[in-house]
């Protein structure tokens, strides 16, 4: 598969789960969960590429898996708070400026000022997963950065209100 297809489906999945949680978004209205789905939309962009370039060996694999278990822990986490907490104050205000200052409805505000300006986050994962074709036999050694990467983020970004 050409990396233009590949960007190109990828690009599709982000605006497609984009536009269907800004539609969950409408019944619920509170754009708070937003801040789970750049994390959990890279999980899909990372398995999408994985299946639609067929797997290319254990690099791909280890890339697809590093990329589901941060963005899944992540995503997971910040949904477990947003349900905790209620609906995040910085989206109450910028909901409310947007309604009472321009004179936008709900559903025009949350699209253009939070879900159309998260998704450009995951969707530029996209090219992250569109790993070189030639690494289908890597040696461990080319792993290393990926793995240093990963361990350095679970430590940096290790949800310190868990289990609290």
């Amino acid at each position: 598969m050409e990396i233009a297809q590949l960007l190109t489906i990828n690009f599709g999945l982000v605006i497609a789960f984009f536009l269907g949680c800004w539609l969950i978004n409408l019944v619920i209205k509170d754009p708070s969960f937003i801040d789970s789905l750049w994390a959990l939309g890279m999980v899909v962009v990372a398995v999408a590429t994985y299946l639609a370039t067929g797997g290319r060996g254990p690099h791909a694999t280890l890339l697809t898996g590093l990329c589901a278990i941060w963005g899944l822990r992540l995503g997971l986490y910040l949904l477990w708070r947003w349900r905790k907490n209620g609906p995040d104050r910085r989206y109450v205000t910028i909901m409310g400026k947007a309604q009472s200052e321009r004179g936008w409805g709900y559903a025009k505000a949350s699209l253009i000022l939070v879900f159309a300006l998260q998704a450009p986050s995951s969707s530029s994962s996209a090219c992250l997963f569109s790993w070189d074709r030639s690494a289908t036999q890597p040696n461990l050694a080319s792993w290393r950065p990926q793995v240093c990467l990963w361990r350095l983020s679970a430590l940096c970004l290790r949800p310190s209100g868990i289990g609290n």
